[in-house]
Formats: structure tokens, sequence, C-alpha cells
């Protein structure tokens, strides 16, 4: 009996082991498996609280670098505006106005995996100076060669945030670029240069107008791709010699009474972003403009929205024009 017991005890304790070392070696497969990396170049549209187009580099050694432009629908609460860096602009009139970053400007900031296999970081919107228009953290998750979808929350700087707290989406797909590929670009990424008809309008948010006011105006636009252009100013040759700039636009123009000078960037995903001011980005007696929208590559034509340094609610409607034989 005892013999019979002791040998029944010792198969138990076999089999105990045995379930052990090979629970222990699905653990150990689960922890060899590697989460998809988001080391490369993306096209993404941002929605949400900012609306608009960023071209970002993930790296390898977990920082993120590129641009984007990007906009905002305004209301009545924000009413004034202050121009930042690189055609950026802020409205932070009081502690109970919303603070809105919109524009064009250089995106920072870092990645990693969280133990889910989550990817985490923060990006902001500025350079290196330390001027920064808004900060967001951000989770998500990527499908290799398909899509890199991020879901960001902003997030406080140096300060507390004075405002509500915003949310944006980053849905992006692989970026290709046909200069350094040689692989042709998708279809929705046909080049946009060209002459352009611009029909916009401009609901004014201020009172010196009235508020609720409509002027419509016209413009002549020319949107030239950044490897085709000449004299590029100096805040866009990083982007110029990026990847991206195949995908980016310099615009010059004009409207009635005013030169228009500015950049659009296109996504293949069927959008545009467009910054434009009136004058030139260094002069400070102009207004400046940043709208996105959807984007048609078969009729070359595109309805987008935004706001100005008026805090106005702003409106395009865009044509490409024939060439003349």
């Amino acid at each position: 009996m005892n013999s019979s017991k002791k040998t029944s005890s010792g198969a138990s304790l076999r089999a105990a082991l045995l379930a052990g070392c090979v629970l222990a070696g699905a653990f150990a497969g689960v922890a060899q498996v590697q989460p998809a990396s988001p080391v490369g170049n993306w096209d993404f549209v941002v929605s949400g609280a900012e609306q608009g187009v960023a071209f970002l580099t993930f790296n390898a050694d977990n920082s993120i670098g590129g641009w984007e432009v990007i906009t905002f629908r305004p209301n009545n609460n924000v009413s004034t505006s202050e121009i930042g860096r690189n055609g950026g602009v802020s409205s932070n009139a009081a502690p109970t106005v919303d603070f809105f970053f919109f524009g064009y400007t250089p995106v920072t900031g870092n990645w990693n995996f969280a133990t889910s296999g989550q990817i985490v970081g923060f990006v902001a919107e500025g350079d290196a100076t330390g001027v920064f228009g808004s900060q967001f953290s951000f989770h998500g998750r990527t499908r290799p060669g398909k899509s890199l979808v991020l879901n960001a929350i902003e997030s406080p700087g140096p300060s507390d945030l004075d405002h509500r707290i915003r949310h944006t989406v980053w849905s992006g797909v692989p970026f290709v670029s046909s200069v350094l590929t040689g692989v042709p670009p998708p279809a929705a990424q046909v080049d946009l240069t060209g002459n352009w008809l611009a029909q916009g309008s401009v609901t004014s948010a201020a009172s010196t107008n009235g508020g609720g006011s409509v002027a419509t105006f016209t413009e002549f636009l020319t949107l030239t791709s950044l490897p085709k252009a000449s004299n590029i100013p100096s805040f866009f040759t990083d982007l110029a010699a990026s990847p991206f700039a195949t995908s980016s636009y310099l615009i010059t123009g004009t409207g009635p009474g005013y030169t228009n000078f500015g950049l659009a960037l296109q996504s293949s995903k069927r959008r545009i972003a467009v910054v434009l001011r009136e004058g030139d980005f260094t002069s400070s007696n102009t207004v400046l403009r940043a709208v996105e929208g959807p984007l048609n590559t078969n009729r070359f034509t595109a309805t987008a929205g935004g706001t100005d340094d008026n805090s106005s609610n702003v409106h395009y409607r865009l044509q490409r024009l024939a060439t003349p034989d």
C-alpha cells in the first residue's frame, strides 16, 4: 500500500513537473513574439480636434520626426490669435478660451512598445527652439505594410493645460516615394502641379464686420511639387530634402489686392491640407489661412475648410485649370 501510494505520488510529481515545463515553454514562446514595428515613413490624416495631413518618420532609435499642415473648425469662443513660428497660429485670449495651433510646423516625438505590444509615445508641434503648439500622447497599433493608427490625447507641457483636453486620431498608411524607390506612387497620389482656381468664403467670428458676416473671394494659385520648385524658403528646405517632398507643393498666387504664398501636403488617402498667407511668411501685415479636406484626383478638385488668424470659418473650393495648348 505504502509502496503503491509512493509510486502514485511520484508519477503525479513527474506529471506536474512535465506540465510545468510545457507551460513555461508556452510562456517563453509568447515572450519571444515581437510586436509589429512602426519603423518607416508614414502618411497620416489627422482628425478630431485638429484636422490635416502629417508626414512622419518613425526611426529605429525610437525617435519621431516629420511635418504637418493642420487646422481646426473654429467657434465663437475663440476670439483672438497670435502668430507662431513657421506659419503656425495659436488662439489663446484668456484661460476660458480654447487654445489651438494651426498652420505648418515640424513635428517631433518618441515612441516605444508597451508590455501589451501597443505602440506608445508622444508628439509635439514645433521646433527645437521650444516654440510648440500642442503636444499629444498616443497609443496604437500597426499592421505591417498596411496601416498605423494612433489615438492621441492632448498632454500638458511644462505648464498645466488651461483649456479642455482634446483628442485626435492619426490614421496612417506607408508613404511610398517614387523618387527614392522608383516605385510609382498610388493612383490617389497623382501630381497636383499646375494652375488652380480657388473660390473661397470667410465667415467672420469677430465683430469688426459683424459676427457671422460672409465674404467671398477668388484666387489663382500655382502648385509646384517641391522637387521641381526653385527658390524654396528656408523653413521648407528640410521638407524639400525629405522623402515626403514628392507629395508637398509650394504655392504661389494672387487674390483680390494681394499675393498668396504657402504650402500644400497631399495624402494618398485622398486628402489635402493647405496653408496660405496673403503676402508672404515674413510679413506681419497679412492673414494666415489653413484648410483641409477631401481631394478628387480624377477631376482635380477639392473642398476644404478651416480657419485663419482672425479665427474665422474659412471654406475653399479648388479646381485645377486646364493648361492652354
